[in-house]
């Protein structure tokens, strides 16, 4: 018997580095709530029109998604952040994409 078996895969991409700066960062018991006072600085070559970073932020907010892919922010300070996300198929060819926002360092 000839059996060829299929494996998942993870297709994972990363976007532009951005600088964010967070002058408050707010309760630290936050919930859902974001940052009470923060910038993002995008690079040059970064289009605000089509930007993962900006995406990420209005949909699920800055705070949540650091903390969400594993780097939370609990002091104010500048940040290298990138936006990523992540194509998985199993192995019966459905597929899920996640995504988020994560520090990096420059």
């Amino acid at each position: 018997m000839n059996v060829a078996l299929r494996q998942a895969s993870v297709e994972q991409v990363q976007g532009l580095i951005h600088t964010l700066l967070i002058q408050d960062v707010g309760d630290l018991n936050y919930g859902v709530e974001d940052f009470i006072n923060y910038q993002i600085l995008h690079p040059e070559e970064c289009e605000l029109a089509s930007c993962e970073v900006n995406e990420i932020i209005q949909s699920f907010g800055c705070r949540w998604s650091l903390e969400y892919s594993g780097t939370p922010v609990n002091i104010p300070g500048k940040y290298f952040i990138r936006a990523w996300n992540e194509k998985r198929n199993d192995w019966s060819n459905e597929y899920e994409i996640d995504s988020g926002l994560v520090i990096v360092d420059s």
